[in-house]
Formats: C-alpha cells, sequence, structure tokens
C-alpha cells in the first residue's frame, strides 16, 4: 500500500532530480565558471574591492536593471504559457525567444548563487556560514523556479491536449 502523499512528494523530487541532471552543463557554467570563477581571478588580481566589481557588473548594479531581468521573466513566462495553453507553433522563432528571455533569469540566479559560495569561501567576510546558508537559499530558489517554470509548461501542454481530445471527440460524435 502507497501513499499518495508519499508517492507525490517522490514524483517531485524525482522531476526536480532530472531538471537539475538536463541543465547540469547550464549550472557548471553558470555556478562554479562564472559565479565562483570570475570573482576567483579578479580576487587574484585585485582582491576583495576588484571581485566585487567584476561580481556587481556580471549581475548588473543598476536596480533599473534588475527590476527588468526579472519583468522580463515573468512577462515571457506568462506568453510561454498563452503559446502552449493555445497550441501555437512551440518550434518557432517567437517561443523559442520567449524560451532564452525566461532562463537569463534563472541563469542569473545561478551567478549570484555562485558568487555567494565563493564569498563564504574565500572572503573575508564576518558570517562565512551566513553565506554558505545564502549561497543555499538562492540555488534552492533556482531550483524551484526551474521547476515551476518547466511544469507550468508541462501542465499547460496536457491541459490543450486533453482540450484537443475532447474537441475531437465531440466531432467525431457529431
Amino acid at each position: 500500500m502507497e501513499f499518495s502523499g508519499l508517492s507525490k512528494g517522490i514524483k517531485f523530487f524525482a522531476t526536480i532530480y532530472n531538471q537539475l541532471r538536463e541543465d547540469s552543463a547550464k549550472i557548471f557554467a553558470h555556478l562554479f565558471i562564472i559565479g565562483c570563477g570570475f570573482p576567483a581571478i579578479a580576487y587574484l588580481w585585485g582582491g576583495e574591492e576588484r571581485a566585487l566589481t567584476i561580481f556587481g557588473s556580471m549581475v548588473g548594479n543598476d536596480e533599473i536593471y534588475k527590476y527588468s531581468v526579472a519583468g522580463i521573466y515573468v512577462i515571457s513566462l506568462s506568453l510561454k504559457w498563452v503559446f502552449v495553453f493555445k497550441r501555437w507553433d512551440l518550434n518557432g522563432f517567437i517561443y523559442k525567444t520567449l524560451d532564452e528571455l525566461s532562463s537569463v533569469f534563472l541563469c542569473v540566479m545561478l551567478i549570484i548563487s555562485g558568487f555567494l559560495l565563493f564569498a563564504s569561501m574565500v572572503l573575508n567576510v564576518d558570517y562565512p556560514f551566513l553565506w554558505a546558508v545564502l549561497f543555499i537559499t538562492v540555488f534552492c530558489l533556482y531550483t524551484g523556479l526551474a521547476y515551476f517554470s518547466n511544469f507550468t509548461v508541462d501542465e499547460f501542454e496536457r491541459v490543450g491536449k486533453e482540450r484537443a481530445d475532447k474537441k475531437a471527440r465531440t466531432r467525431q460524435a457529431d
């Protein structure tokens, strides 16, 4: 006898594991190479100030940029849902552009997470454990947003297929 809650929990973590496995190259590139590596090189060249400067240039110091990236994520994800729900061309240029735009915010999240990991290990901070906890928190936030993005698109695809099947059955019955 299997509990339905346990089954759903196992499926949830299996989906997250598969998502992280699919994105492993992206995670490695953004989190470790860009998020940790670039500030480490800057730290070796010019100290903490240089590492903080390069981090600011990677994720953007300007408030307008930060809000724009977050806004683009929300808008592009919403438009992706419309494309999937309306069963428009999912292999077209516009859908692929929306997909890339929605991934920009997730890439910035990975870079921030990588820098927090770098800061907890290298920088002269008062609470390195807090920085490590922030790294884990931001990475978990990335994982949750990636899961949410992909799960909702998959769910809209499923609902769209059910709607199309229902219309086809109705036409056949008539």
